[in-house]
């Protein structure tokens, strides 16, 4: 009798020892999806989340190893190009984001956000014709994207055709009445 109530309780004492261990992985969004790329090294999915972990924190470096591992597993992910083009636009690597930004849209031509993405680089590198394309494909694919609408007004708006870009602030705060900018700028044209 003794006897099975000792080793009743070294069960108990290691399962709730098992159970410590395992919940720690859980402690937050590096730990778990750390956990899933060791346990399954050809996850793509673990790879870009875990990716995207790390971006949280600041270490875009671990961030683009992660997108990276996730394309060598996945190489038809446009999702894993678009998130490794994000990272490095973080670090102010263009040319790298939009060389991998066009490989995403050769996978995936139809993603609004991305041409959204690619416009905003342009835009920000000065090549105000091509981001005007980027945006106009972006509301192509989704009409109802308002930073789309927001980005192309501004393109306008450095091209000097104001009455386009009004139209296009207008309706971007129509859509999302939260873009500060939008109401900035369109209080600014409308002086």
């Amino acid at each position: 009798m003794i006897a099975n109530y000792i080793t009743i309780s070294i069960l108990i004492i290691s399962l709730t020892a098992v159970t410590f261990s395992r919940n720690s992985i859980w402690e937050n969004d590096l730990s778990v999806w750390g956990n899933v790329a060791a346990q399954s090294a050809i996850n793509e999915r673990a790879y870009n989340n875990l990716g995207l972990a790390y971006e949280r924190t600041g270490d875009y470096s671990s961030a683009i190893k992660c997108y990276l591992a996730a394309i060598n597993v996945a190489p038809g992910s446009a999702k894993s190009f678009f998130n490794l083009s994000a990272a490095y636009e973080s670090i102010g690597s263009s040319d790298l984001a939009i060389k991998y930004l066009k490989v995403g849209l050769q996978l995936k031509p139809d993603d609004a956000k991305a041409h959204y993405l690619m416009g905003e680089t342009l835009q920000t590198r000065g090549n105000i014709d091509g981001a005007i394309e980027e945006f106009k494909l972006a509301l192509h694919n989704n009409d109802a994207l308002a930073i789309a609408h927001e980005g192309i007004a501004i393109s306008y708006l450095t091209k000097g055709l104001t009455d386009k870009a009004i139209q296009h602030f207008t309706i971007a705060i129509t859509i999302d009445p939260g873009l500060a900018r939008s109401h900035y700028y369109l209080e600014y044209v409308s002086r």
